[in-house]
């Protein structure tokens, strides 16, 4: 199966945002923004000994902000500092991918890969995108609007996790 497709920046960028929100649940992300509010919070207790209300209400109150725009940051930049990194990489661009049975054959601006099946850490079906895993920040990103209908990349994605978990099986 050969698929073609068009990879820019804004598919890393989104790629990187849906990556990110199926990867946390909502109780890490609340145990997250916790510990960087009781982090906050402590600062402003130590700094400044709040001793009346008022101050009680700015330590709190600075604490929260503090906390929900670092995790708000933290959702922008991180899928950000990936995009960019891809451009730097040279890897956006037109991608040829060649899937078969015992590997996966990359062919785009910088040169061509192939990645033997049994060195995939997995594979992962997102709503809008698919993709291979192949090092712990690396992936082999195909976008849904590459395909011609949404069966097609229902199909694919069918495919691609059976043929990992095949070569996870049997080990080759």
């Amino acid at each position: 199966m050969v698929i073609i497709t068009n990879l820019q920046f804004k598919d890393v960028f989104r790629f990187n945002l849906q990556l990110a929100n199926s990867h946390y649940n909502w109780f890490k992300q609340l145990r997250d923004t916790a510990l960087v509010f009781g982090a906050a919070f402590a600062w402003g207790f130590l700094s400044r000994s709040p001793t009346t209300q008022t101050e009680w209400t700015a330590v709190l109150t600075s604490a929260i902000w503090f906390a929900l725009i670092f995790k708000l940051m933290w959702f922008v930049i991180t899928p950000a500092l990936a995009a960019i990194a891809a451009v730097k990489s040279k890897s956006l661009g037109i991608h040829e991918f060649r899937f078969e049975t015992e590997a996966i054959h990359e062919k785009n601006g910088s040169g061509e890969l192939i990645t033997n099946w049994n060195q995939t850490l997995k594979v992962i079906a997102l709503t809008d995108y698919v993709a291979i895993q192949v090092g712990t920040v690396s992936y082999h990103i195909i976008p849904a609007s590459a395909f011609s209908s949404p069966d097609d990349f229902h199909k694919l994605k069918t495919e691609l996790l059976a043929l990992h978990e095949q070569s996870s099986a049997y080990g080759t």
